[in-house]
C-alpha cells in the first residue's frame, strides 16, 4: 500500500467522489487528518443488498455528518439520491477519475 502525503490543510469537511479508489483515499485522509470517516455505501445498503429509500438515506447521511462533529470525510457520490446534501457542506471535494 502506498503512503498518502498530505502536507496542506484540506478543510474540515471533505467529500471524495468519482470512480475507483474513493474509499482508500478517504480512509487515508481520515487517518492522516484524524477526522471521522463516513462511507455512504454503509449508510445506503442494508443486509441482503437492499437499498434504503431516498428519504431515509438522506436522513441517515445528515445524522452521520452531524454525529461526526465539526469535521468529516465522506466517501461516495450518490448525487442522484442525495443531490448536493454532502457537497454543499464540503470545504474540499476530491473527484477521482482514473481510466
Amino acid at each position: 500500500m502506498s503512503t498518502v502525503l498530505l502536507d496542506n490543510p484540506l478543510g474540515c469537511h471533505i467529500n471524495v467522489q468519482g470512480n475507483d479508489g474513493k474509499t482508500t483515499l478517504a480512509k487515508a485522509i481520515s487517518s492522516k487528518q484524524g477526522i471521522p470517516f463516513i462511507e455512504l455505501d454503509d449508510i445506503d445498503w442494508q443486509p441482503g443488498l437492499v437499498e434504503r429509500d431516498q428519504e431515509e438515506f438522506r436522513e441517515r447521511t445528515t445524522q452521520a455528518m452531524h454525529d461526526a462533529g465539526s469535521c468529516w470525510v465522506v466517501d461516495g457520490n450518490y448525487r442522484s439520491k442525495l443531490g448536493d446534501l454532502v457537497s454543499r457542506q464540503a470545504d474540499m471535494i476530491i473527484y477521482l477519475n482514473f481510466p
